[in-house]
């Protein structure tokens, strides 16, 4: 039995889709899906019983099933927006849309020439000299076809699918126009590649990271030099294949020229010449998965997820290298271009709502990604990309269990895939969500086994990161002398990579270290020369948090009316930008500072509770205790008192103990009525 529609007949016994009676080739997972669609029409069949019948006992993620139909519909030249044949039912599953016939299977006299059947049944009918001669024709050609191409290093490559490290374009063009294109169209050209079945592309940061401190040579067109680069960069970053390529600007349009290493040599030099760089970079990414992947014909489509705005395609590549910079600023305007130039472009909107993240428009951020979210059949991995923005916008809302139970899916998939730097980026997600919760023990545990994974991945800004984040931990234990070393190798590593935004971060701290130590002229001048170069930055959170700990220093030192001044006029802007903790450190300080004016009921308006930010300081954590004991509440403020020394452990000081002691003594002469 078949089943016909429109043009399309699905024969699912012999696993054979024919379009207007030619063969088309498809993979067997397809044509199951469309059996399975076209059996059940007219109900709509859920995505668990679409994933338990076409991967029977494997463990496998949304994403794949995703893939699968988008694949499908690639092959009927179905549109996701306005589909004829296949529709997904948010929250619900998939369902086909036209009504199919069930037909007997044609007999093999009316089979198409192309039809595999009907070549073997006329095989026979040949005479038997005809049939030798076939038979040594085909051992030829099979003995030819096992042997590699004469001077195709792809040829019998090992370990499909296959992994590709990019360089950065070599920009032979004078035009200042194109000044985007060296990682900018690296990147488009990464993720075009990556949307093949059989093509890993690593991640433009981690070959950046890699070459920082392991330059290229000059004059890669000699290929000595290539060979050279490729023996350096891929076996240290699990690559098989290495891509160089050179813009050169030419009267009619742009020439693309690039060449593939392997370890088993060069493919040729291969030239694509096209009216505009991108159509360029575009013809490059067709031809490299004509070669490289074996499964190619139904998975590359990059208007899927690019614009068919040349544009807004140019917009978005320059947006990505600003944002690659480290140049959120920067890279939100150009990506605002992009989406104006086309308001459906995803790439575009993943990018702008992280940039919009690290500039702290929290708001903005969060509407581009609920809508990405919304978006039917959303590409694995702008999906992937879209959930880890999210999971970054949870922790600076302080939902930290949200945050953590996302990022957790996350290094699921991460494991999945064998991503050694999206793993270690969600361990280090987790690690600094349990250290904003005050446990400061998983978060150690989660940070150094990202550490170790950065660090055999040999990623350096994210080796920086972890580093940082250890030294935080360290700090909110009051371990200060632990925490040094570590900021001090972040820092360094930030300044070979010359990542402003992380430099600032990092002196941040060192402000903070002093600040604890009591180096307060220090400490406020440091954060005074930081907040101009945050706000440059565009780092409005980092901005924030400068200026509450100035007004904090000028507590310390004294000045306490000037500082409430500034705290309480600050605590509205912050609530505005819905800076979750910088608010909440902003409302901490307000309270120690009336607590120590004996002033509880001004206090009290700024002790915090129902928030996931948990005090790691024990003087922040004691501020309900002091609240109580001021209130004559001695027995309260001794419970408080008592629970927080457990839960602080390491950095509970002697000053904690002495509050601690003048409580008790208070609580026993109140209950001995002394």
């Amino acid at each position: 039995m078949e089943y016909r529609f429109n043009q399309y007949r699905l024969n699912p016994q012999k696993k054979l889709l024919y379009r207007d009676n030619e063969l088309i080739e498809a993979e067997p997972r397809v044509v199951a899906l469309l059996h399975l669609l076209l059996r059940r029409y007219p109900e709509t069949v859920s995505r668990r019983e679409l994933l338990e019948t076409l991967w029977p006992r494997q463990e496998v993620s949304d994403w794949s099933l995703s893939q699968l139909i988008r694949r499908s519909r690639q092959l009927l030249d179905d549109d996701s927006r306005n589909p004829t044949y296949i529709k997904t039912m948010h929250g619900v599953g998939v369902r086909f849309l036209v009504d199919p016939v069930l037909t007997e299977t044609p007999s093999p006299s009316s089979l198409p020439a192309t039809d595999p059947a009907h070549r073997k049944r006329k095989r026979w009918l040949w005479g038997l000299p005809a049939l030798l001669l076939l038979s040594l024709a085909l051992f030829g050609w099979l003995k030819q076809q096992q042997r590699p191409a004469l001077g195709n290093p792809l040829a019998d490559l090992e370990g499909y699918p296959y992994t590709v490290a990019l360089l950065p374009l070599e920009n032979n063009s004078a035009n200042p126009a194109y000044s985007w294109v060296e990682l900018g169209l690296m990147d488009m050209l990464g993720q075009m590649l990556g949307e093949s079945a059989g093509i890993n592309t690593l991640d433009t940061n981690k070959v950046l990271a890699f070459l920082k401190n392991n330059p290229l040579p000059e004059n890669l067109s000699d290929p000595h030099k290539l060979k050279k680069a490729f023996d350096s960069i891929c076996p240290a970053l699990g690559c098989q294949i290495l891509l160089s390529a050179r813009l050169d600007e030419v009267s009619d349009g742009a020439h693309l020229s690039y060449q593939l290493a392997t370890a088993k040599g060069l493919h040729p030099l291969r030239v694509i010449t096209a009216n505009t760089v991108l159509e360029a970079g575009s013809g490059v990414a067709r031809e490299i998965t004509r070669w490289v992947d074996p499964a190619r014909p139904w998975i590359v489509d990059t208007a899927v997820s690019y614009s068919a705005d040349k544009a807004a395609n140019r917009a978005y590549a320059m947006g990505s290298q600003e944002l690659f910079n480290g140049e959120p600023k920067a890279a939100a305007q150009y990506l605002r271009i992009a989406l104006g130039i086309d308001p459906e472009f995803l790439w575009a909107k993943v990018r702008l709502a992280d940039a919009l993240y690290r500039l702290n428009d929290l708001d903005t951020s969060q509407q581009l990604i609920t809508r990405l979210l919304s978006t039917e059949d959303l590409p694995a991995d702008i999906y992937f990309q879209t959930l880890r923005v999210r999971s970054n916008l949870l922790y600076a809302q302080g939902k930290l269990a949200e945050s953590r139970n996302l990022s957790d899916q996350l290094l699921k998939l991460a494991r999945a895939s064998g991503d050694l730097i999206a793993q270690a980026a969600e361990l280090m997600n987790i690690g600094t969500s349990y250290q904003a919760s005050g446990d400061n023990d998983r978060a150690l545990s989660y940070l150094l086994s990202a550490e170790q994974l950065y660090r055999q991945a040999k990623f350096r800004p994210g080796i920086g990161k972890v580093l940082f984040n250890i030294g935080n931990v360290h700090t909110g234990a009051n371990n200060y002398r632990k925490a040094e070393p570590y900021y001090r190798q972040a820092e360094l590593i930030f300044q070979q990579l010359g990542n402003r935004q992380l430099i600032a971060m990092v002196g941040f701290q060192q402000a903070n270290l002093l600040k604890v130590t009591g180096r307060l002229e220090q400490a406020r001048k440091k954060l005074e020369t930081l907040i101009p170069v945050f706000e440059k930055l565009g780092d409005t959170e980092g901005a924030a948090l400068a200026q509450v700990d100035m007004a904090r220093i000028d507590i310390l030192r004294g000045k306490t009316e000037a500082g409430i001044r500034y705290l309480e006029n600050l605590l509205p802007v912050l609530r505005e930008k819905e800076l979750g903790y910088v608010e909440y450190q902003a409302h901490n300080y307000l309270a120690a500072a009336y607590l120590d004016k004996h002033q509880p009921s001004a206090a009290k308006t700024h002790i915090q509770t129902g928030t996931e930010f948990q005090a790691t300081d024990p003087g922040i954590a004691l501020l309900p205790a002091r609240l109580a004991f001021e209130e004559q509440k001695y027995a309260k403020a001794r419970e408080i008192a008592l629970q927080v020394r457990e839960k602080t452990g390491s950095a509970w000081k002697p000053e904690h103990q002495m509050l601690l002691e003048k409580i008790a003594s208070a609580s026993a002469q109140q209950t001995t009525g002394l």
